[in-house]
């Protein structure tokens, strides 16, 4: 956790207000003019929540995914409504805008792979028979073939793939690794926990390719290649753009199993006989594959070349401020929502567009979101005209915060808790974090209410402020996914998100606004709104318990 000074004093950032018909300008992150006057009263009703649901959810959006130009405009009419709103600016340059670099993936320049057997060359063909990882090292290399079964160290299973080898045993060959780990004869891991016919997951931790090649450079191998093993013989090869994981420090190809036959074959094995060998040996036990040193590896060599290029772009936070007053001022509640989605869907989408691009409007995920907190600015913003009539409650200081890229990974999220010394208010002081995600699809009232155990008092607090909506709350969800909330655990901030839950049209170019449940939304605002006034008044602090598992 992080910890500031005590700041005695109110924010002193200033804006301007703009009228509703222009966007808040590419240069919002150094705008520091001085407000006029008080905030215009703006509606905070259903019809202005699904206004801001349909903006957002429409096609010149381009489904808010980011390096969009959609997601531009998204971002500054988001400033726009805070500024309107009341809101000043929040961050320490002077702006609203927190920009951060966002990975988007890698471009295959150049790759080339070929085997020579007793000095013939067949060159493969990329995309059919292999594959860059996107988390290769680039570089030449060529070497020849060592099987080191499922390529895998890991002392909590007493399963070490290079048990028995020397220590320089993989320098100056190629190593070639099976892909998952070791498995029943029908294809399931013998290491994930199940259990009720479900899983963790299908694999664990150890079948992480990167972790793999970690191993085969730590043994000096020129390069990895990671064949899938007989025994999932329908699976497919992996592509270089969707392949991430920790930088290599090795070139690392994804090879097909009937291409690694084949070479096998030209050495005057039976390949597919071999390879499913090898998988016996690496499922029964470890060590090396071939301990005695025979065919059918034997005069078989690989060479070959990788080159990618790292694609970056930049997003951005947008983060606004109601300062607290009085004793309280220093003592900061964030409420956040985030605006990013999915784009064409060319990373996360649910539905099959047989590689054809489509808009993923994201009216649920996560424009309803955003559109409750931008509500809230508007309601709780109306703070700054009662102190104007005298009203000196103190109060906590509020902090509200559109994220950006929270489909690519959390990361405007993870990034602002990295660098909440960006903020304009003292960020040490954050005490808690309210988090709205998908709120536009209430059924049968029932309202998730999920995080709840990183703070001691965020039920009894929750469940107070339902007491004049009567909201079916819920404490636990079963279902897939994670969100901005979860960034927080790191920073010992108590979090907290607000949720009505998946649908048929999660993640697919149907999450569209005339599907909105614009009354139901309004009834989670409603609660929000009485949890946040009730918060940003009361001396105690919700003491943060545990992270999350």
């Amino acid at each position: 956790m992080r910890s500031r000074n005590a700041c005695q004093k109110a924010i002193a950032f200033a804006l301007t207000f703009v009228c509703a018909s222009l966007l808040v300008p590419t240069s919002l992150a150094q705008t520091t003019t001085q407000p006029t006057s008080a905030p215009a009263t703006q509606p905070t009703n259903a019809a202005a929540f699904h206004a801001i649901v349909a903006e957002l959810a429409a096609p010149e959006m381009e489904g808010r995914g980011v390096g969009t130009a959609g997601i531009a405009r998204a971002r500054d009419r988001v400033a726009q409504w805070f500024t309107a709103a009341g809101l000043r600016p929040g961050v320490k340059s002077g702006g609203y805008l927190q920009p951060f670099a966002v990975d988007m993936g890698v471009r295959v320049v150049k790759q080339a792979c070929e085997m020579r057997v007793k000095g013939v060359a067949k060159a493969a063909r990329a995309e059919t028979d292999f594959n860059a990882m996107g988390f290769s090292a680039d570089g030449h290399f060529a070497g020849p073939l060592v099987f080191v079964g499922y390529g895998i160290e890991a002392d909590d299973r007493r399963y070490d793939s290079y048990r028995g080898m020397a220590k320089d045993a993989l320098r100056g060959k190629v190593a070639v690794a099976f892909r998952y780990e070791p498995m029943s004869d029908e294809g399931h891991s013998l290491w994930a926990a199940r259990g009720k016919g479900e899983s963790r997951g299908p694999w664990t931790e150890h079948a992480d390719l990167s972790t793999k090649a970690h191993a085969a450079a730590k043994h000096g191998a020129e390069a990895l290649l990671v064949v899938d093993p007989p025994g999932q013989r329908g699976a497919t090869l992996k592509t270089t753009a969707l392949s991430t994981g920790a930088s290599a420090a090795i070139p690392v190809l994804h090879v097909s199993a009937t291409w690694l036959e084949e070479a096998l074959t030209r050495t005057g094995a039976d390949g597919p006989t071999a390879l499913r060998e090898f998988q016996r040996r690496a499922d029964k036990g470890a060590g090396p594959m071939m301990p005695d040193g025979a065919a059918p590896l034997e005069g078989l060599e690989v060479r070959g070349e990788v080159e990618l290029q790292k694609l970056r772009d930049e997003a951005a936070n947008i983060v606004g401020v109601l300062p607290g007053i009085g004793p309280l001022a220093d003592r900061v509640i964030l409420i956040g929502a985030h605006y990013d989605h999915l784009g064409y869907g060319e990373i996360g989408s649910r539905a099959a567009t047989h590689g054809r691009p489509a808009i993923h409007p994201g009216a649920d995920d996560n424009a309803s979101g955003v559109a409750g907190l931008v509500l809230l600015a508007r309601r709780l913003g109306g703070h700054a005209v009662s102190d104007a009539a005298g009203d000196a409650r103190p109060r906590r200081t509020l902090v509200f915060v559109a994220f950006s890229g929270e489909e690519r990974g959390l990361l405007g999220s993870r990034f602002l808790v990295d660098h909440l010394d960006q903020l304009g208010p003292d960020a040490g002081h954050i005490e808690a974090m309210i988090n709205f995600d998908m709120i536009g699809r209430l059924r049968e009232g029932r309202l998730y209410a999920l995080g709840i155990e990183t703070g001691d008092r965020w039920k009894s607090l929750i469940s107070e402020a339902n007491a004049a909506t009567r909201l079916n709350l819920a404490w636990t969800w079963s279902g897939i996914g994670t969100s901005d909330n979860v960034s927080f655990d790191p920073a010992q901030i108590p979090a907290v998100i607000l949720f009505t839950g998946l649908h048929e049209d999660y993640h697919r170019p149907t999450d569209t606004a005339e599907k909105i449940n614009d009354t139901g939304a309004m009834k989670v605002i409603d609660l929000a709104q009485r949890l946040i006034e009730g918060m940003e008044v009361d001396p105690e602090r919700v003491e943060f318990r545990r992270a999350r598992d």
